[in-house]
């Protein structure tokens, strides 16, 4: 699949069985996502299942061929392949005519090797208009989270964390980044890599998934909707669980989720780097009082005589506040990295005890940059201004070295997105000249492909309209100031 067609084809997928089958949109998403499974494990093995020919789907005996290939597929998907996705109560529940339907729309495509970000768009697109919008949470959009994992660069074998992973965006995206790298180390394209060199790396990319990547979501369906994100991303589905990362450590509060965390290697003070885009909003907020004993960030924050001192449990506060000091424990000290998407009213707004929870932020961790994300940027889901800030856990010997004035603290990158790639009501946005026209921009684009063997490639030119996004742009600012190069010009 290529551009946008994968979306489109889950979006009719999904609009047919709400029609046809009368089904709720949730209830539609899993059946969908049930024959996407299917798919992708008839691509994995060489006896092919998952098809519709050519005039099956037109009679009675036809169809009732296509339903019982595909339901002898789900049973080695739910049983044997992907078990410890699956708890063994689910069913696909279509009637014959949906089924092949359904398996025509999808048989048209080879899953696996199609591209990341395509999959993301079209799989996280449909998961936010469904699980996501129902229970208040709305995705990251993929431009965004590739600037972050971008402007981060986690490196091999560092231990990745989003506490708060949703449908797995930022992990889909770690791992993609990986698998550049790895494709490169072989003298691959990345950009346009053929099946053989993807075979190749296969398997390193599964170890890196296994060993370095974990997610954790309060919401066991979107948990489970993350797993299979994993899985349609050719990895299996890495170290996902289920339970509150902001009861993560808290006595009393232990789940058989949470030990099996632990099992698999994970545990405060051990990531290298955490990803993620926690819930916020002043309308959920957090009002535990065992949970928010435990933070800082829950405590009531006064200044006598220049010096913060932490008061008394506050009755509630927003999530988001707490989850920096959620993933601040996450991390290694000294040397832990957080991008992590926040509403500028952390960063801004006035009163005592937002000053408090800024002065925390300085004094624990270093700001390594701040990027101020275009008001449009959650639209059509939701209207927020928000930035993307990146901060790097102190040592304690940091703070023992502290100065009256504060731990020492580099020069800060700092950027004002404008552009963000699409308007308010989604729509894509194009750069435009003054006087209203295009701009457009001559592409070199590779075409690489393999015949019996044998690797063919060429090159051709484009002229394409430029996106109006400025998030590649700045994340590249951003690796030229850590090199110490000079920025361009915009």
């Amino acid at each position: 699949a290529a551009g946008d067609s994968l979306l489109r084809t889950f979006k009719r997928c999904h609009d047919y069985l709400s029609g046809n089958q009368q089904m709720r949109p949730d209830k539609a998403f899993w059946q969908l996502l049930y024959l996407i499974f299917c798919k992708i494990l008839d691509e994995q093995q060489s006896s092919r299942l998952f098809f519709v020919g050519a005039t099956e789907a037109n009679n009675e005996r036809g169809r009732r061929a296509i339903t019982g290939r595909i339901k002898d597929l789900f049973e080695q998907v739910q049983k044997k392949e992907y078990k410890d996705v699956f708890d063994g109560t689910e069913r696909i529940a279509l009637n014959d005519r949906a089924l092949a339907y359904v398996a025509g729309e999808l048989s048209r495509y080879s899953l696996l090797t199609t591209d990341t970000d395509a999959k993301g768009l079209a799989y996280e697109a449909i998961t936010s208009s469904t699980l996501k919008r129902e229970r208040g949470q709305f995705f990251t959009p993929r431009n965004v989270i590739r600037m972050m994992v971008e402007m981060v660069d986690p490196q091999p074998e560092k231990l990745i964390l989003d506490p708060a992973c949703g449908s797995g965006g930022f992990l889909v995206v770690a791992l993609a980044h990986h698998r550049r790298r790895l494709l490169q180390s072989i003298g691959a394209n990345p950009d346009c890599p053929v099946p053989s060199e993807l075979r190749r790396i296969d398997r390193a990319v599964r170890i890196y998934a296994k060993r370095c990547l974990y997610g954790i979501d309060a919401d066991e369906d979107l948990r489970k909707a993350a797993r299979m994100n994993m899985v349609m991303n050719n990895d299996g589905h890495g170290n996902i669980l289920s339970f509150n990362s902001l009861e993560y450590g808290i006595a009393g509060r232990e789940s058989a989720e949470m030990v099996s965390f632990d099992k698999l290697g994970g545990s405060h003070n051990k990531f290298d780097y955490v990803f993620t885009n926690p819930p916020f909003g002043s309308k959920i907020p957090v009002s535990d009082p065992t949970v928010l004993s435990e933070f800082d960030l829950g405590h009531s924050w006064t200044r006598v005589n220049q010096v913060w001192r932490r008061g008394a449990v506050l009755k509630k506060v927003p999530p988001e506040i707490l989850f920096i000091e959620a993933c601040w424990k996450f991390l290694k000290p000294g040397s832990g990295v957080m991008a992590i998407v926040v509403p500028d009213g952390i960063l801004g707004n006035p009163g005592e005890q937002m000053e408090g929870v800024r002065w925390w932020i300085l004094h624990h961790m270093e700001i390594l940059a701040s990027v101020d994300l275009p008001g449009e940027t959650f639209l059509p889901q939701v209207s927020v201004q928000a930035s993307c800030i990146f901060l790097r856990r102190r040592h304690a010997d940091e703070l023992k070295l502290a100065t009256p004035s504060g731990p020492k603290q580099r020069s800060v990158f700092m950027a004002i997105a404008e552009n963000a790639g699409h308007g308010r009501r989604g729509e894509v946005r194009y750069r435009r000249r003054p006087d209203g026209t295009d701009e457009m921009q001559v592409e070199e684009v590779a075409e690489r492909w393999e015949v019996q063997g044998v690797l063919h490639e060429r090159t051709r030119r484009r002229q394409i309209r430029m996106l109006a996004d400025d998030m590649p742009w700045i994340a590249g600012q951003y690796r030229k100031h850590v090199a110490g190069q000079r920025f361009e010009e915009c």
